[in-house]
């Protein structure tokens, strides 16, 4: 039988995962991409501060949140299905559009990165490429 840790292994435990989880969201918080986890319950679990600030959400209260709330109704209800394909498995690569509250139009390009653990969908990792510029460019070309 394990001995059981004292309650100074166990803080001591508790003080490095909070050290790698602060790293790690340090990591994804330098990234221009979006990045957000969502959970098998449709959830935000994570979201970097790119993500944060282009939605104007507070790092804090993103967590809990459905996707509709921070995307809106409409813009929602455009990658709704590719939520629910992320979370049944299916990796999901598309580009596609949104109308932004103050009329611009936010063109993207989307990775969703199913989260499976022993066979169950515990959640997808979200990349979200803004590719406005590029989209833009691409029209003046054709014009």
């Amino acid at each position: 039988m394990s001995k059981k840790p004292s309650y100074e292994e166990l803080e001591q435990r508790i003080a490095e995962l909070e050290e790698s989880q602060s790293f790690f969201s340090s990591l994804f918080d330098m990234l221009p991409e979006y990045v957000s986890y969502i959970d098998k319950n449709n959830t935000y679990r994570f979201a970097n501060k790119t993500y944060q600030k282009f939605f104007n959400v507070d790092p804090h209260s993103i967590i809990g949140m459905q996707p509709k709330e921070v995307l809106g109704d409409e813009a929602y209800e455009e990658i709704a299905h590719r939520h629910e394909s992320a979370l049944s498995g299916q990796e999901q690569n598309y580009e596609s559009k949104f109308l932004l509250p103050n009329g611009d139009t936010f063109y993207f390009r989307a990775n969703y990165l199913p989260h499976i653990e022993n066979d169950h969908i515990k959640g997808f990792l979200a990349v979200v490429q803004d590719i406005t510029e590029e989209k833009d460019t691409e029209r003046q070309i054709s014009a």
